[in-house]
């Protein structure tokens, strides 16, 4: 995660034909040097367009740095190069700078070291104005080396980052400073709540190379973290996100293209007398019911009845097996109510449930 550093800012030249900041951040990679560090260099032309950019990093840094600088820029069809003492950023090869122009660029380098200066100085130069009247803005950076005294917040992130439903959030992040005091942390629901609180001592560990807090409070929601350290002036903050598994879903539309368990295990009542008393209690959830008359020479009959709260005439199937067994099945949904009526020859009946989205949703048979 990146953190939100003090900016520094340098105005260059009489007039100013662009803005140039430069913003420290924390490394981005995990194996990292204890002295790595990372830049964001942001030019806004205030009057005219940027066409190109120089960084001139000192060699004692690049040397310690090591492999190349990983460089990520916002400005589309641009690409950046690195030369000996410098990054280059730019419109890619074939494509003139003149006919490029944007009105900001990032630039953001990662994984830098620190040098035999301390600080090191950053020269940054931007090519601006239109074609006809191109200038060079220089603009001349001391980056400063972490200090104990300024706030700090690196690689905090969740352990682990995704919790069932009802789990609770384990943090972590680097340390940089051996107090543990000046830190607070919200919590951000995808329901839009908002809560902040400082960190109990008794929940927070630390080691050696990082701080380990164990929130208490139950994770029902996917869960953003947000972290601020406060240290004298200087205030730094760093966000995470935890992903709850849950299992109730509200789905407006659903495409599937592998395989999607809905009907649960089913319920079986076999050779069942029924009368026309015989009713169960409210279904538990939706599902299919198949009801089975079995055969009699007696000519057996009887029809199903699902009445639904929310329907007025309920719905009803007629059944008879003089010779062969008769079955029908039926959607039923929550909160219907399943009975017998115009019962003769004492029917039997096998009953097969299967509810849909809740494992054990059986029909409970009222007594008669």
């Amino acid at each position: 995660m990146t953190t939100e550093p003090e900016k520094t800012r340098t105005d260059a030249g009489p007039g100013p034909r662009c803005a140039v900041d430069v913003y420290r951040t924390a490394p981005q990679h995990p194996d990292a040097a204890d002295d790595a560090f990372g830049l964001l260099i942001t030019v806004e032309g205030l009057q005219e367009p940027c066409r190109g950019l120089r960084v001139e990093i000192p060699r004692a840094t690049l040397q310690r740095t090591g492999s190349p600088v990983r460089t990520t820029v916002s400005a589309d069809n641009w690409t950046v190069t690195q030369e000996e003492t410098a990054l280059v950023a730019g419109p890619a090869p074939g494509l003139p700078a003149a006919e490029s122009p944007v009105e900001t660029v990032r630039l953001h380098l990662d994984g830098l070291v620190h040098g035999t200066d301390d600080p090191p100085k950053l020269t940054v130069t931007a090519l601006v104005g239109e074609t006809s009247s191109l200038a060079s803005v220089t603009h001349l950076y001391h980056v400063a080396a972490p200090s104990a005294n300024v706030a700090q917040i690196d690689y905090f992130l969740p352990d682990p980052t995704a919790v069932d439903r009802g789990g609770k959030a384990t943090l972590t992040w680097r340390r940089t400073d051996p107090d543990e005091t000046g830190y607070l942390l919200q919590r951000h629901t995808d329901q839009g709540t908002t809560e902040a609180y400082s960190l109990v001592s008794q929940h927070l560990s630390r080691d050696k190379e990082k701080f380990t807090y164990k929130d208490q409070n139950v994770l029902t929601r996917n869960t953003a973290f947000t972290l601020t350290h406060t240290k004298g002036v200087n205030t730094v903050r760093a966000a995470t996100l935890i992903l709850v598994r849950d299992g109730d879903l509200t789905v407006g539309e659903l495409t599937a293209t592998g395989i999607v368990g809905l009907i649960k295990k089913p319920q079986s009542l076999t050779q069942m007398a029924v009368t026309d008393k015989t009713r169960f209690k409210a279904a538990p959830a939706d599902g299919l019911l198949t009801v089975t008359l079995r055969e009699n020479k007696s000519a057996p009959t009887a029809t199903v009845v699902v009445s639904t709260p929310q329907v007025k005439d309920p719905l009803t199937a007629k059944l008879e097996a003089p010779q062969h067994r008769a079955s029908v099945q039926l959607a039923v949904g929550r909160g219907a109510q399943i009975s017998f009526r115009n019962t003769k020859q004492s029917p039997q009946i096998d009953l097969v449930w299967f509810p849909i989205g809740l494992e054990g949703g059986h029909l409970v048979k009222e007594s008669e």
